[in-house]
């Protein structure tokens, strides 16, 4: 199947299964990738991986590989180089591949094969979908309240507080006391409150790596968005002896993805510039 557009540069269409949702300490099991060339037929490539690690049953139950699938198959390390190679320099394109990329890059990062997402785009079809498709306030009250409206209609500024009430009220009903998994593998419980709701949703700032550890304030400055110092400036930190030593922690014994700790280096690097040039 060709793709509907024209392109200047290669494009992979990604999707990976895994042994769970935990980048961190999860492993691929199968790996397809089809790659688009500006110039030629598609060439595909879909195999097992060998994770390593035992394959819990009720993922097993939800993607249909088991243990047994992938016992003779080569291991990421094994395919690492040839992959990359293969991938080059490509885009990426997939339905909701937020997970997919990052527990590629990790994956690449444990087999020591550099792969880095600078100056490659990601194309998200979940999202495009989503900009598409727009879930407006007609819709939402018809779904949370089960009221129809017709778009055509003007809501007052009070008829839209009332109505985002019923909403709210009808999301809560439907959605309090239930787990959400975020699109980083993160499930948390939606209790009844509003820190609950901001922190679920909309306590989100725009990210400068991959997984979010390191997110821009509405200053625009780097905060920290982990840990005992979350929420903290980056360079203001960086800038003072136990700084320092918490930056040398993340890079050398913290459990963190390469493109989070290329953006603490960068970030560190400028600070330790600035205090140099301080003392010219």
């Amino acid at each position: 199947m060709s793709l509907n557009i024209s392109i200047n540069k290669p494009v992979v269409v990604l999707k990976v299964h895994s042994t769970g949702r935990n980048t961190d300490k999860d492993r691929i099991v199968q790996l397809s990738v089809t790659k688009y060339q500006p110039e030629g037929e598609p060439i595909s490539n879909t195999r097992f991986i060998n994770p390593t690690i035992p394959i819990p049953a009720d993922v097993s139950e939800y993607h249909g590989i088991t243990d047994e699938d992938v016992a003779d198959a080569k291991t990421f390390a094994q395919v690492a180089s040839k992959l990359a190679q293969f991938i080059g320099d490509a885009d990426i394109l997939g339905f909701g591949i937020t997970f997919d990329v990052s527990i590629l890059m990790e994956e690449f990062n444990r087999a020591g094969v550099q792969f880095s997402l600078k100056d490659r785009r990601i194309i998200n079809l979940s999202e495009i979908y989503n900009k598409l498709k727009p879930r407006d306030v007609y819709s939402a009250i018809e779904e949370f309240t089960g009221q129809s409206v017709k778009p055509t209609r003007t809501f007052s500024a009070d008829e839209y507080n009332r109505a985002s009430v019923a909403i709210f009220n009808g999301m809560i009903d439907d959605y309090g006391d239930k787990e959400f998994t975020d699109r980083q593998g993160q499930t948390q419980t939606i209790e009844k409150s509003i820190d609950s709701i901001h922190d679920i949703f909309s306590g989100q700032s725009s990210k400068l790596d991959f997984k979010g550890f390191v997110v821009v304030n509405k200053d625009g400055r780097p905060v920290f968005n982990f840990g005992k110092h979350r929420g903290e400036i980056v360079s203001d930190l960086f800038a003072t002896k136990d700084g320092q030593g918490y930056y040398d922690w993340i890079i050398n014994k913290g459990d963190y993805p390469q493109d989070t700790k290329d953006v603490f280096t960068d970030i560190f690097n400028s600070v330790k510039n600035q205090q140099e040039s301080a003392t010219i």
